[in-house]
């Protein structure tokens, strides 16, 4: 179902509606325990032992708190990566982070295709909860609560620091010990954010990656089945796309104690594509700055075209998102399925609520849902979503972009 006539005239969206009238109103996510999450593990004596490593110091415990936060929201996160088999089915051992450098292990991997012949990525997908182990999540929630306790000015409040600074990835990427690393490699921006303003380190840090990594936007792409590369990887190759370098400012502002993530523009409105930027923390203001790594001066106060919407990544779960209303195989593929994403288009946009008319009845049951779609690529794609009221004619799209 299309929108034509004077609708256009308020939002700047060329987009149709799509139905799903599902029967029943099954969740993907509901809102959970820590032990909760432990049960549904199989891996429940690291996490356990996670978990009861600072229940010693009390339930008040600002460390115990904080580690409940990540246990109980972990079931939200998995790592998306692959591993080669050869022509006959083996696997077969690969890893370029055994190198000293891309270089050598593009190489190293030239002589392993000699050997064996053709190999085949295989693509494979492995929950937090059932991999990560005790000794990880310690370390990495001792060296967060370093970096936060050595901000000086206006230091983030804890829960800030717990979705923005305290988690260990950013995206789905593969796991690695990426802290200790970004710590010591972005040492000088740790020692200058004691006193400084997150303005500042920003365009710091826009100067040191723009030295030494390289966007490889319409020059190749990634052959890997590989959504996001690791925050080693990252450092490793020293190229990528949008989303490698969105993840990798992330990564060392977390590692310093600067409270950042990163938001996604699922599908352009006007245009076909999609971005990843990010935010971080503004430590004299409180507010958030927007800044795109790949522009010279950084700094984003406007997008350059119309966003489809803008979505940030958290760490927590969403109860607002849409795997708590219907399962994920009810939603179209993509970061729509995500339960621990945020709408911020009204930070970066004009928008107003968009309501329009069903043509389509749907059932009298709850769960049916209508997606807002984009022309990308000569698809429709989804980009926003209104549940449909039992009984009603029309839905109610929240925080569209306005035209000007």
């Amino acid at each position: 179902m299309r929108l034509t006539g004077n609708n256009f005239k308020k939002i700047m969206l060329l987009f149709c509606l799509i139905p799903l009238f599902k029967e029943g109103n099954a969740q993907a996510f509901r809102k959970t325990t820590a032990q909760e999450v432990i049960r549904q593990s199989r891996n429940p004596a690291e996490l356990s032992k996670a978990y009861n490593h600072y229940k010693s110091n009390g339930k008040d415990s600002l460390k115990f708190k904080a580690m409940d936060f990540l246990i109980r929201n972990m079931d939200a996160h998995y790592s998306e990566s692959y591993y080669w088999m050869d022509s006959i089915g083996r696997k077969v051992p690969f890893d370029e982070l055994s190198y000293n450098s891309f270089l050598e292990s593009t190489q190293a991997f030239g002589a392993l295709k000699k050997k064996h012949g053709q190999l085949k990525p295989v693509k494979m997908t492995y929950r937090d909860i059932d991999t990560i182990t005790a000794f990880y999540l310690v370390d990495n929630l001792e060296q967060a609560f370093a970096a936060w306790n050595k901000i000086n000015l206006n230091k983030p409040d804890f829960n800030t620091f717990c979705e923005y600074i305290l988690p260990y990835r950013v995206h789905t990427e593969p796991l690695q010990n990426w802290r200790s690393v970004y710590n010591h490699k972005f040492s000088w921006l740790a020692d200058s954010v004691k006193n400084e303003q997150s303005p500042n380190m920003v365009s710091f840090l826009i100067k040191d990656f723009n030295r030494w990594f390289t966007s490889m936007y319409n020059f190749e792409k990634r052959k890997e089945p590989l959504p996001y590369l690791g925050a080693l990887q990252i450092l490793q190759r020293k190229k990528g796309f949008c989303e490698d370098v969105a993840a990798l400012a992330a990564f060392s502002l977390r590692a310093t104690g600067i409270a950042a993530s990163t938001d996604i523009v699922p599908y352009w409105a006007t245009s076909s594509g999609s971005h990843m930027l990010n935010y971080a923390r503004n430590n004299i203001s409180n507010d958030y700055l927007h800044f795109d790594v790949l522009f010279k001066d950084g700094r984003v106060k406007r997008l350059i075209r119309e966003p489809g919407k803008v979505l940030r990544f958290r760490y927590s779960k969403n109860q607002a998102s849409l795997p708590f209303i219907t399962d994920t195989a009810n939603i179209p593929t993509g970061v729509l399925q995500k339960s621990n994403i945020t709408d911020v288009t009204k930070e970066y946009w004009p928008v107003e609520d968009f309501k329009a008319p069903l043509t389509l009845k749907p059932s009298n049951q709850t769960g049916n849902i209508v997606y807002a779609c984009v022309l990308n690529y000569l698809h429709w794609s989804a980009v926003w979503w209104a549940p449909v009221k039992p009984g009603t004619d029309s839905v109610s799209f929240t925080d569209m972009g306005k035209g000007v």
